[in-house]
């Protein structure tokens, strides 16, 4: 026996002593601990089971079909101006022109964009990809197993629905997490290898459609572009996202469920009218008042040093990744004037700036707390209840199994 599997024993037999005084007899489970363990084992099986066979391939289409909602909209907005801006670029000593540059100059600022709104995109409509099929295939795993039998449906639709509270915000945070992380280089490779393919062929097009007229040209230019890119984007993040939901839905089932099956059928074994009538009294102070103190200590100790790191980390990740592209987008839009002017060129660079920096410092803090709370939460609220409960049970409760 491990000395996690050990304490979760103890702290089992602590509640089921110190509810069995509170109502003065015995629970009436109709199974013992083992028994619940058991089964409880086998519905984490067949809930990973229903998140990997109905759920994951169900939020790869789903989230595909929001991003290329959001590129659709990306490319509408902005596509014009940033081959303006990369054909500004383009231009090289001589009269020449270099097609090559074009393309990455065109990429660079592209993929960025995209990526931001995709991600942004990922974050806001997640929830909505999920739902729907992880509530069905939670609740049909637990109804339709042994554990719903013996529960009965009113307590195995309890136990599902306290298993899918733990669960959705954990894949939510894991999928938009796996989502930043992934999708950068696919979006990339796809704009870069429609720009180079189609960009030659394109501006040939719209020379002879044009007539001399700039716009006219950047305008046929977008035409033939935008299709191309749009498909070859989503193509590749529909190819990245299968990998995307897989893991996050399967390293949230790993490492949740579990846990989250462990705490419903530990409230079911304590029975729920016992345990507000334990909580109403000294006890639930006594665990207040330590977890305030506990939580603000263990969970302050360390935090600011680490927000601290990761914001100083994304910043110089941000300004590495983007300034490059952001003073040459603002030396292309002066060229145009002919004139460099100090104030417009440093708002032209802020304003390019500043959403990545923004969500980049975002993301990271949202990770790292994630982490620290992961790290610490459960072993400090651990540590304050199996206290508590030992007081408790040392004043004249004597702990005992079914």
């Amino acid at each position: 026996m491990t000395p996690e599997m050990g304490e979760g024993q103890r702290l089992n037999q602590a509640l089921d002593a110190a509810v069995r005084a509170a109502r003065g007899g015995s629970l009436g489970m109709g199974g013992g601990e083992g028994t619940y363990e058991q089964l409880g084992e086998s519905a984490g099986e067949r809930v990973r089971d229903a998140l990997r066979e109905r759920v994951v391939e169900a939020a790869r289409e789903r989230l595909a079909d929001i991003a290329r909602e959001r590129v659709r909209d990306v490319l509408r907005q902005r596509l014009a101006q940033d081959i303006r801006s990369a054909l500004l670029e383009g231009q090289t000593g001589m009269g020449g022109f270099d097609f090559d540059r074009v393309a990455v100059r065109l990429s660079e600022r592209l993929s960025d964009a995209l990526h931001e709104r995709v991600v942004e995109a990922i974050r806001e409509r997640v929830s909505e990809a999920i739902r729907e099929r992880l509530h069905a295939g939670i609740r049909e795993a637990v109804l339709e197993g042994q554990l719903g039998q013996m529960l009965g449906r009113d307590e195995a639709e309890q136990v599902s629905q306290r298993l899918r509270e733990r669960l959705e915000p954990e894949i939510r945070d894991r999928l938009v997490g796996l989502a930043r992380e992934r999708l950068r280089e696919a979006i990339r490779e796809r704009v870069g290898q429609a720009a180079r393919e189609r960009l030659r062929e394109a501006l040939m097009s719209a020379a002879q459609a044009g007539g001399g007229d700039a716009e006219r040209i950047v305008s046929v230019v977008r035409e033939r572009l935008q299709e191309a890119i749009e498909e070859r984007v989503v193509e590749g993040l529909r190819e990245r996202l299968r990998d995307v939901a897989r893991e996050g839905l399967e390293g949230a089932a790993r490492e949740r469920v579990r846990e989250g099956l462990r705490s419903a059928l530990s409230e079911r074994m304590a029975g729920l009218r016992g345990q507000r009538q334990m909580l109403g009294g000294a006890l639930a102070e006594q665990l207040r008042g330590r977890l305030v103190e506990r939580l603000r200590e263990r969970l302050a100790e360390g935090l600011r040093e680490r927000l601290e790191s990761t914001i100083k980390e994304r910043i110089e990740e941000s300004v590495r990744e983007r300034a490059a592209a952001a003073v040459r987008a603002a030396l292309a839009e002066a060229s145009l004037t002919g004139n460099i002017e100090v104030e417009p060129m440093a708002e032209s660079i802020r304003f390019r700036l500043l959403d990545e920096i923004r969500h980049n410092i975002g993301e990271g803090l949202r990770a790292r707390v994630r982490e620290h709370l992961r790290e610490r939460l459960g072993d400090a609220v651990r540590d304050v209840v199996v206290e508590s409960l030992a007081e408790h049970t040392s004043n004249g409760i004597t702990p005992g199994v079914h």
